[in-house]
């Protein structure tokens, strides 16, 4: 089973990078219509200024790692949730001097924030249940277009039948 696992990652991360690098653009690449599309950033205005709203969302997966590369450090690994299928996601974020920069994606994995050595190693290539909130990539660390920063994370037990 890991290794389809693997075959799959492997899959997914290749037709990815072909894909194209997106960084500090908008990128438009959903149809609702034809995807299933969820909300993951909103931007109001707030006494003159663009404020930010997190928007919580929960979304299962596999937890895997991913390689990507740092100009200045070479390669490093990062946790990722791979999807089940393809998500749209799409949202408003806050760039620069309070400028509002939107996105619109469609995700096959994310890199993943703020969860704790050990629950990633328990829970590799195992299928778990993330919730937080997407935030886009500022720095040569991120290897998604969004990020999730997880608020909880359990694993999901898989019956067979």
């Amino acid at each position: 089973m890991k290794t389809l696992n693997l075959i799959v990652l492997f899959f997914i991360l290749i037709t990815n990078y072909a894909k194209g690098d997106h960084m500090g653009a908008i990128v438009k690449e959903c149809d609702c219509n034809i995807i299933e599309c969820i909300e993951v950033g909103k931007v109001e205005k707030k006494e003159g200024k663009n404020v930010e709203i997190d928007i919580e969302i929960k979304l299962e997966g596999f937890l895997a790692s991913k390689s990507g590369w740092h100009p200045k450090h070479d390669r490093y690994m990062s946790s990722v949730l791979i999807l089940e299928k393809p998500l749209c996601m799409y949202g408003s974020y806050v760039r620069g001097e309070g400028r509002e920069w939107e996105i619109s994606v469609i995700m096959t994995h994310f890199q993943i924030a703020n969860t704790s050595n050990e629950f990633k190693e328990e829970n590799a290539n195992d299928r778990v249940l993330l919730t937080g909130t997407m935030y886009p990539r500022y720095t040569a660390w991120h290897t998604s277009e969004l990020i999730m920063w997880v608020l909880e994370a359990e694993k999901i037990d898989m019956e067979w039948k």
